[in-house]
C-alpha cells in the first residue's frame, strides 16, 4: 500500500491521452462495479436520512451534504493505491473498496460531530455569560429585583437573540449551575427565575 500511496503523490505527472480529433485531453474515468454502485446508492440514501430533522447530520447539514462526494473521492484514491501498478482506470471500483472508504468517512464523521457539538456548547456557554451579565449588570441595578420573567428576558435581549428558545438555552445553563433558580409554578406557561444570592458573592 505504501507504494500505492507514493503513486498517488506522483500521479499528477501522468498525462491522460489526447483526443486525436479535438486535441483535448481525455481524463481517466473510474467507474464502480455493479455491487459497488449498489453500495453507493445505499450509502447515499443513508446520508439523506442523516440530513433530515433528528438525523446525525441535522446540525451540520453543509458538512453532511458533502459526505457522499467525499466518500466517492476517497474510494477512488483507495482504488488507485490498490491497483497502482496495473492501470487502475481499467478496473472498476469494488464494493469492498467503497466500503473501506465509507468506514473511514464514518470515523471522520464521529470526530466532526463531536467538534460541531463542542462548538454548539461553546455558543450556549457564551449565551449564558451574556445573560448573566445582563441580569447582574443591568436588570438588578435598574429594577432592584432579584427575579425576572421570560418576557423580561425577551424584551431586554431581543436585539441580540431573536427567540425565547435561544435565550432559554443560556438560562438553562445558569439554572443547572445554580446561578439562577427556576421558580416557575407547575402548569404555568410563563417562566419565573430568581438570582441565587450565593452566586453574587
Amino acid at each position: 500500500m505504501s507504494q500505492g500511496v507514493s503513486f498517488l503523490l506522483t500521479f499528477r505527472d501522468i498525462k491522460p491521452p489526447e483526443d486525436k480529433e479535438t486535441g483535448r485531453v481525455r481524463p481517466y474515468i473510474l467507474k464502480f462495479s455493479k455491487n459497488g454502485m449498489e453500495r453507493y446508492n445505499a450509502n447515499a440514501d443513508e446520508v439523506e436520512k442523516r440530513l433530515r430533522p433528528g438525523g446525525r447530520f441535522e446540525q451540520m447539514k453543509k458538512w453532511g451534504s458533502k459526505f457522499t462526494g467525499a466518500t466517492v473521492r476517497l474510494a477512488g484514491n483507495f482504488h488507485v493505491a490498490e491497483h497502482y501498478n496495473s492501470d487502475p482506470w481499467r478496473k472498476k471500483i469494488s464494493e469492498n473498496t467503497l466500503e473501506t472508504a465509507i468506514q473511514f468517512m464514518d470515523v471522520i464523521a464521529d470526530h466532526s460531530t463531536a467538534a460541531f457539538d463542542q462548538m454548539g456548547e461553546d455558543e450556549v456557554m457564551e449565551r449564558a455569560r451574556v445573560i448573566w451579565e445582563w441580569v447582574t449588570g443591568k436588570w438588578i441595578v435598574r429594577t432592584g429585583k432579584m427575579t425576572f420573567t421570560n418576557r423580561d428576558a425577551q424584551q431586554n435581549l431581543k436585539t441580540r437573540y431573536k427567540t425565547w428558545k435561544v435565550i432559554k438555552e443560556g438560562i438553562d445553563i445558569l439554572v443547572e449551575r445554580y446561578y439562577l433558580n427556576d421558580l416557575t409554578p407547575d402548569k404555568t406557561r410563563g417562566k419565573l427565575y430568581e438570582v441565587n444570592p450565593k452566586a453574587l458573592k
